[in-house]
């Protein structure tokens, strides 16, 4: 965003691990097999919406660092 100056993508894989983690548990928690406790189905349920939250917020937070 910024002329592809080299902090921009520094700070872009700074925020990698972290939301690829997020991510990743996210993904990880649909193919885990759960049985009828709805408590359970809910947990896999917030899981979900947490790493997919976190994955798009580090692209938000990433493209704020490039306009600051």
């Amino acid at each position: 965003s910024r002329d592809c100056q080299s902090c921009c993508l520094q700070f872009s894989l700074t925020l990698l691990p972290y939301c690829g983690a997020a991510l990743a548990l996210a993904v990880l928690a649909q193919f885990v097999h759960i049985s009828s406790a709805v408590w359970l189905q809910v947990v896999r349920l917030m899981l979900w919406t947490a790493g997919l939250l976190i994955w798009f917020g580090g692209g938000i937070v990433s493209f704020g660092h490039a306009l600051s």
